[in-house]
């Protein structure tokens, strides 16, 4: 039998300390502070029984008191055969527990022991009987472990550029001393448009510069990048000065605090607005109880490649209309010389759509977030108006107003790469350019829209559209003899799948001003597109 025993010198003390670390592992579960395992075996000599029973005994629980004495939170095993031998000195007032309730040998008797402290018995499930080892005459007993599950907490990178007080202060600065002589004395659309976004990416770069964020998966959701520098510096400041370190610890405890209180806040407030259908989704975020992320397969491309699946996925979704011919303006009926002048906007149109704009919605791909657009929508209104009426007078859309970032929206969990809900975002600006066009459309074609339309209309929704539906089966349902069919039809991408020259066409046909044509047929040609989120 070998236990560690009562340390009679300093020598011995030291001897037994190194023991203890040696036969420590690695990791411990929670609320152990160190593990002692002690093989038993008792001989079946009755002689020895009667001469030394009471001796180990004594021995055991010696050395049990002096390992809890040292080490409060210690997990204690004691196991092996202990040959009928009475334990109850050892369980009584140690905090320990026999836990074998099977026999562990061929005839019948419970000869091998399990002896545990409750601290480590919560880790563990109940022991096991197993088959015996090769032709040994007692069974083995297996002790496994609770395994719990825990979600690897990976790690990504955001890099973006963070909108800050300050920033938003510098650029404002900035924006009030332009009178944008620059982007005026252009005669050309595109250099319109170039010299714009260089002066505003410019300053952008300065007001609010690139940054990496590094996110974890099991990031709390009220956890802020500020919270997390403030971390890092206490975590740095711990091994130089302490004096900062406490200071640091105690803002890092009142900024989670702060960050909780807002964070809950917030979310009761938009349950408050919100309506019913989106109370489930609210619910969900107060509770941090949110879904997995989603993993999408693709055959031949490795999961970890978001690449290639990015490109995997642009390809499907290009490929969904490449069997369509693409704008010939050759084969349009003639619509020029036009009967009118191109609507002139003026700087206060293009404010009015400017203030609009919802800031917490994405922005697209020439970086300019609709924050800083809402914010500054006076001193943008002059040079965007500018290049809005160079761009409807030419007929020529910039090139920066033809990207877009496609985020993939599964449609099916687990995901599938063919269905996939393709969700384009683009600039800002080029949506106040389409907001103008689609009215000028709405008023040209008004007298030639369906009344029995209720999709793509101002004001009517899919609400008006039911009770219609509702209406005239009612009024089927009161004739006699009488039966009322719904026919469904749903077209698979049907924007998608729009021959363009014949949709240019169309909106001749039914009157759409001439002016605008042009300006149409170049916003659908020369488009690109990348996909974000693989």
């Amino acid at each position: 039998m070998k236990l560690w025993a009562l340390p009679v010198n300093k020598q011995e003390k030291k001897n037994t300390e190194k023991t203890r670390r040696d036969g420590m592992k690695e990791s411990l579960p929670r609320g152990i502070s160190a593990l002692a395992v002690c093989a038993v075996y008792i001989t079946t000599d009755s002689q020895f029984q009667r001469e030394y029973q009471d001796l180990l005994l004594e021995h055991l629980v010696q050395s049990v008191d002096f390992l809890r004495s040292q080490y409060p939170e210690i997990g204690i095993v004691l196991t092996g055969d202990f040959n009928r031998i009475n334990v109850n000195s050892i369980l009584r007032g140690n905090d320990l527990a026999q836990i074998i309730d099977f026999s562990t040998t061929r005839e019948g008797a419970t000869l091998d022991l399990l002896i545990t402290n409750s601290k480590l018995q919560e880790h563990y499930q109940k022991p096991q009987v197993m088959s015996p080892l090769g032709f040994s005459y007692h069974n083995s007993t297996l002790w496994k472990p609770i395994v719990n599950v825990t979600t690897k907490n990976s790690v990504k990178y955001h890099v973006g550029r963070p909108i800050t007080k300050t920033g938003i202060q510098s650029l404002g600065t900035w924006l009030q001393k332009q009178d944008w002589h620059e982007v005026l004395e252009c005669e050309d659309t595109q250099k319109k448009a170039d010299t714009f976004y260089a002066m505003f990416d410019s300053v952008s770069n300065v007001c609010f510069p690139i940054k990496k964020k590094k996110v974890h998966s099991n990031d709390k959701p009220w956890i802020t990048p500020h919270i997390k520098d403030l971390i890092s510096a206490r975590q740095s400041a711990f091994y130089t000065n302490k004096t900062e370190w406490r200071r640091l610890r105690n803002a890092v405890k009142r900024e989670i605090s702060k960050a909780k209180t807002s964070y809950h806040a917030e979310r009761i407030r938009v349950l408050q607005q919100t309506e019913p259908r989106k109370w489930h989704q609210q619910i969900k975020l107060v509770t941090n109880n949110t879904k997995s992320e989603l993993r999408l397969d693709i055959p031949g491309i490795d999961d970890g490649d978001s690449k290639g699946k990015a490109n995997a996925i642009n390809t499907m979704f290009a490929n969904v209309s490449a069997h369509i011919e693409p704008l010939d303006r050759n084969k349009l009926t003639s619509f020029l010389p036009a009967e009118a002048d191109v609507p002139y906007l003026f700087p206060w149109d293009v404010y009015s759509e400017l203030k609009k704009v919802n800031p917490s919605k994405a922005g697209g791909p020439d970086g300019i977030k609709p924050q800083l657009v809402k914010e500054f929508a006076y001193e943008l209104s002059t040079p965007i108006a500018d290049i809005l009426n160079c761009s409807f007078q030419q007929g020529i859309v910039p090139n920066q107003w033809k990207k877009a970032v496609v985020v993939p929206i599964p449609k099916t969990n687990p995901p599938n790469i063919e269905k996939l809900r393709p969700v384009s975002l683009t600039s800002i600006f080029s949506k106040v350019a389409e907001s103008f066009v689609s009215k000028w459309i709405v008023d040209d074609i008004g007298s030639f829209i369906d009344v029995r339309q209720f999709g793509n209309v101002p004001g009517v929704s899919t609400n008006h559209y039911l009770l219609n539906l509702i209406h005239y089966l009612h009024l089927g349902a009161e004739k006699s003899r009488n039966v009322s069919t719904v026919v469904l039809t749903d077209f698979s991408k049907a924007f998608d799948l729009i021959n363009h020259t014949l949709l240019i066409e169309k909106m001749i046909d039914v009157g759409v001003r001439r002016t605008i044509v042009p300006w149409i047929c170049d916003f659908l040609n020369n488009r690109q597109q990348c996909v974000k989120g693989a």
